[in-house]
């Protein structure tokens, strides 16, 4: 329990890609009314490749959301699980009866 900050500080970071996504997409978007702007004949063309790589810049938020949601449930590697401390309860009363 002692490190159990350590495990915040890495969804924090996590949560950066979420950041990192939003930027991208409105990236994305930027250019596409951009080239309409420029070219509004070539807007069916660019509708497809700018829903493509809007899905490719959330699918990299959502990556980093998962993340943050699987370290937040993570356990230290330290700390014991039910398993170890049922194995540690019967050993140790298996090591009493046997004393007697």
């Amino acid at each position: 329990m002692e490190y159990e900050f350590f495990k915040y500080i890495g969804v924090g970071l996590a949560a950066t890609g979420l950041i990192g996504a939003g930027i991208g997409v409105g990236n994305v978007f930027a250019a596409y009314l951009s080239g309409v702007a420029r070219n509004p004949s070539a807007e069916s063309k660019l509708k497809g490749m700018t829903f493509v790589g809007a899905a490719f810049a959330e699918v990299l938020g959502l990556l980093a959301f998962v993340l943050g949601i699987m370290i937040m449930g993570a356990q230290p590697s330290g700390a014991p699980t039910a398993e170890k401390a049922e194995i540690e309860h019967s050993s140790s009363a298996v090591s009493k009866v046997e004393k007697k």
